[in-house]
């Protein structure tokens, strides 16, 4: 089901987390965003993967990280820098992955469930 709205949104590859840092965190739903990217969401978390480039940040604070096998993340929160209005965003190959989690989890944990995205087979 995941792979047929990949292809509806146009992504030769797509990538889903291995670890969903919390117990009782299925997936809810998927659509096809207006935008051509593929939204997944689920109970305490939503990932948005697309092959279009993340679009410049504005009027936000942006943290560098490079995750486990040379990945580069980028935080993206507001000026007051709270765990609630914030999103993590990466690139695997050609795609581009926004991880925000419902559950302000820690940074290293959001950052672990980005690490074990793999793909999808």
């Amino acid at each position: 089901m995941i792979a047929a709205k990949s292809k509806e949104a146009g992504l030769a590859k797509v990538y889903i987390p291995k670890k969903t840092a919390v117990e009782d965190n299925p997936l809810l739903d998927m659509k096809v965003l207006s935008n051509r990217a593929l939204e997944l969401q689920y109970k305490y978390m939503t990932v948005i993967q697309s092959v279009k480039t993340f679009e410049e940040v504005k009027e936000a604070t942006v943290k560098k990280v490079e995750l486990a096998g040379g990945i580069h993340g980028e935080w993206i929160g507001d000026k007051a820098g709270l765990p609630k209005n914030r999103l993590f965003r990466f690139q695997i190959d050609s795609c581009y992955i926004v991880l925000e989690d419902m559950r302000n989890l820690p940074e290293r944990e959001v950052q672990a469930i980005a690490e074990s995205f793999a793909l999808l087979r």
